[in-house]
Parts: C-alpha cells; sequence; structure tokens
C-alpha cells in the first residue's frame, strides 16, 4: 500500500482497473478497487488531467462504487456513494439516472421521482435518453397511483413519436 500512498498516477491506476472490472462483471474486485482508492485518498480531492476524462477523480470514484454497489443489490450503500458525488457530476444524467432507480428499489418513490424531475430538467426533450427518463417517470407514478402525472409523461412521449396514435384505432 506504500506505492499508491503518493503518487496521482497510482490513483489512477486503481480507478483505471476498478473500471475494467466493472466492464468484466467482477464487481467484488471492482469494489475492492474502488474502496481501496477512497481509503488512500483520504477523501482529497484529486485532480485528473488526462484520461479517464477530467475532473475529481474522487467523484468518479464515488459514482463507479455506487454503480457497482447498486449492480450488487446494496441500494442504501450505493445511495451513500451516489450522495458522495458533488458538483457538476451529481447532475449528471446518468448519476441522476442510476440514482433514481436506486431510490425506486429501496422503495422511496417521493424521493426517486424528484430525481427523475431533476434527470428530465437536466436533459433537452431532443436528446435520446429524454423518453427512456419519461417513460420510467410515467411508470414509477403509475405505480404510485399519480394517473394524471404519468398520463401527461405518456403523452408527451406520443407527441415526440410524431404519430397520431389515438387516430390508429378508432
Amino acid at each position: 500500500a506504500a506505492l499508491l500512498a503518493d503518487d496521482p498516477a497510482d490513483f489512477e491506476i486503481l480507478y483505471m482497473r476498478g473500471s475494467l472490472y466493472m466492464i468484466a462483471e467482477e464487481l467484488d474486485l471492482a469494489l475492492q478497487d474502488f474502496t481501496s482508492f477512497l481509503a488512500i485518498s483520504g477523501g482529497k480531492t484529486l485532480l485528473v488531467l488526462a484520461a479517464p476524462p477530467p475532473g475529481d477523480m474522487s467523484n468518479k470514484v464515488h459514482y463507479c462504487k455506487a454503480r457497482v454497489l447498486q449492480q450488487l443489490g446494496r441500494y442504501r450503500d450505493a445511495l451513500d456513494d451516489y450522495g458522495k458525488v458533488k458538483e457538476p457530476d451529481c447532475l449528471d444524467p446518468q448519476h441522476l439516472s442510476n440514482k433514481a432507480s436506486a431510490l425506486e428499489a429501496l422503495g422511496l418513490m417521493d424521493q426517486a421521482l424528484d430525481t427523475y424531475d431533476k434527470l428530465l430538467q437536466q436533459l433537452p426533450s431532443g436528446d435520446e435518453r429524454y423518453i427512456p427518463a419519461l417513460k420510467s417517470r410515467a411508470s414509477l407514478m403509475g405505480s404510485c397511483n399519480r394517473i394524471e402525472g404519468a398520463i401527461q409523461d405518456l403523452n408527451i412521449i406520443i407527441s415526440h413519436s410524431g404519430r397520431d396514435m389515438d387516430a390508429r384505432y378508432t
């Protein structure tokens, strides 16, 4: 562990290896590398100017760790790490989508809906992720018996399709 104490490049190695373990679906090994990174860094902000994308490495590692924990079904732990991701990364649409899914899995429906609202505010309506996010929110609203909101979202989806779906079946 002494090798990994001082050189920022060593932190990147843990991040990169953890990311590769995620791709290989070796989630326990990915979690181990991300946890080691955070323990060794002591919560310091570590700026990276090259690959991975520039920014605060600890944000990226908290996000990746949260994704792994979510895939392992450890939703409360995942939310803890999602909560440690700071701006601007915490406003990233993928971060918000994953966080909303974890909240929904825990039955925290109001918080999940709030997170979907934030997600939809971040996405322009032409973004390819907009309609899937709207579908997810509509589905959640329907399961929470918020029928009017779900129908509104579904009507928006239909209007974006450019088809007159109602006319096809009359």
